[in-house]
This record gives C-alpha cells, structure tokens and sequence, in this order.
C-alpha cells in the first residue's frame, strides 16, 4: 500500500459508543422484552433493544450418517428460480462436505427452466426438496429455515460453490467459541467462466465487524453460519424486504450475539451478469437505509451514525456507471463494501 491510511474517523469513539455484550437476563420475560423491542425497531419504533448475548448449549457431536438418530448437525438453507446451470454443482459440494451429518434444503422458488428437473436427479437421502410458487428469495429462506433441523444453520447460493472443508471449520470455529453466534468467511469471486475477479477477505473479530456494519455489509450472505436460537431470536428474515435481508438480519442479530468471520474463502461465489440488475440495485440502496436507520433508531448505534443511512439514498441520485467506479475504489482502498 503506498503512502499511511488515514484513521478511522471517530474510531475512539465508536468503539466505546458500540453495544457492549452481557449474559441474557434470568429472568423469564427477557427473550419476550427482546422480541418485542426487535418488532418495535423493525416498524421504525424508538424502543431500545436490550444488549445481551444469547448463552449457546453445548453443540452436538457429528455421528455420520450411519449412527444418526435425531437432528443433523447442521442445515444449509438454499432458494433456487431458475438456476438449472448451476444448481447441481453448488448441492454436490455442499453434499461432498467432510462434515457429513447435515441436510441441505433447497426451496425451489417457482423455476421456469428445467431446475426441478435436475434436483430430482439428485438422489441423496440428505437432501430435502421442496417446489412451491414463486414468492422470493426471503420469503423462500423462511420456510427452508421452518423446515430445518439443525441447532447449526447454514447458507448457500443455488449458482455458489462450497469449498470441501467449509462447515467443518465453521463448525469447530464455533464449537470453542460459544458467545459466537453469527460467523462468516471470506470468498472467491469468479465469472461465468470461472476466471477469479477478486478475493473477499472481511475483517474477522467482533469490534471490527461492528464499526464496519453501519457502514456496509460485512458478511458473504453465501458463506455464513448461524446458531437456529439466535436467528430465531431475532426474527428470522424480514419479509418486507425483497432485498438486503441478509443485511437487516444480521443487524439484529448484532443485538444478540458476538460476530466473526474465518477471512480464508471457503466460498466461490459466481457473479453472473445480471445477477443484481439495476433496477434491483435501486432497491439494495434505499434497503440499506432503511435497515441502518432502524439501527439508529432502536439505539445500536448513537445518533451520528445516521449520516451512513443518508449515504445509500445520496447514492441513489449517482448514475449507475459512477456507482461501480465507488465500489472498485472503495475496494482498493481496503474499506468495508457490501457483499
């Protein structure tokens, strides 16, 4: 890197300003309070949400597929429309994983092409398939997560690649670190071809995530796993948003549980042409206003953070050429950058 960067503006500061984490109440009101105030924040409400962190159990042990008697170990949660080219190569990885003891639940969301063709010939008792009327990516990840087993629940994209040990180390990360309940990795990112365009490498420790979730999505969508009790917790997927409701999720989540990433990629994630069109990336912008400001309003953050859910809507006025050149430049200045 030439030349030093220049401080984080504030960085003193918002560390002290962050949510500060503590055992959840005893009290049997607590998880009933916090729901609340997460419904409250979500319609714009001004209630705080208590800052506590969810005390995780013991996570099971693997038995493999053989010695199974209850739950997987852990659930992979994927939405498909349209994704005959690629569906089958993202299930086989996630089927040829070394953690074995899973299920993968693929909602085929209303496809038109011939993706319900090539699920079914995949035979593989640890897949779950379910064909229902086009209804969204959010809508769709709703119900793979109802239909989940898993204590341990984790995504895929229909057209991403998992790599062997993905869930493994994820799941041993998380195994030793019990106050974790959100964790991401890093990613490949390819084309069509499969030519590399970049490599994400986000930042890995919890304070870290924090001062960058305000001002970006700090997590590979495609790469993350959660612990079920948090997400449920939190509310699941918000199903007013068509998009950026992993970002929406991920704040609340934040309320309830430390974060982390593994920075080694362990997902190839294939961006398609026309994978986020325009019109959708309108949509992305005003999203993520709207989900930063809930955060400032249901008290996440102090009031002078509401200038980062100003940024997305100031975007909105930029041509769409003068966007990808901030991102490029954003990108090689090491900032956080929605993924």
């Amino acid at each position: 890197m030439g030349g030093a960067r220049r401080p984080d503006r504030g960085g003193r500061l918002r560390l002290a300003l962050l949510p500060c984490h503590g055992p959840l109440a005893d009290a049997p009101g607590a998880v009933a309070a916090v729901r609340a105030a997460l419904r409250g924040a979500g319609r714009g409400g001004p209630a705080a949400v208590p800052r506590v962190t969810v005390l995780q159990p013991p996570l099971p042990q693997a038995s493999g597929d053989a010695g199974r008697v209850s739950a997987p170990v852990v659930s992979v949660l994927m939405s498909v429309r349209d994704g005959a080219p690629w569906v089958r190569e993202a299930v086989q990885s996630l089927l040829a994983q070394t953690l074995t003891d899973l299920e993968v639940i693929v909602i085929d969301d209303g496809s038109t092409d011939a993706t319900a063709d090539v699920l079914a010939s995949l035979r593989d008792p640890r897949l779950v398939i379910e064909r229902r009327p086009h209804a969204g990516l959010t809508r769709s990840l709703n119900r793979a997560l109802e239909l989940s087993k898993a204590a341990l629940v984790a995504r895929l994209d229909a057209d991403d690649v998992a790599l062997p040990d993905r869930l493994a180390r994820q799941r041993a990360f998380l195994g030793v670190h019990p106050d974790v309940g959100l964790l991401g990795t890093g990613a490949r990112e390819v084309d069509v071809t499969g030519r590399e365009l970049a490599v994400v490498r986000p930042a890995g420790d919890d304070a870290t995530i924090r001062r960058a979730l305000i001002r970006a999505n700090p997590f590979v969508h495609s790469s993350v796993m959660m612990r079920r009790t948090v997400v449920e917790l939190a509310g699941g997927y918000d199903e007013s948003l068509p998009v950026a409701q992993d970002y929406d999720l991920w704040m609340r989540m934040s309320r309830l549980t430390r974060l982390a990433n593994l920075p080694e990629p362990l997902v190839i994630r294939r961006l398609a042409p026309g994978r986020v069109s325009a019109v959708r990336d309108d949509d992305r912008l005003r999203a993520e206003a709207r989900v930063r400001w809930r955060a400032v309003r249901g008290g996440a953050y102090p009031w002078w953070c509401a200038a980062f859910a100003a940024r997305p809507l100031l975007a909105l006025a930029l041509p769409g050429g003068w966007r990808r050149g901030l991102r490029r430049a954003t990108r090689k200045r090491g900032q956080p950058r929605t993924v």
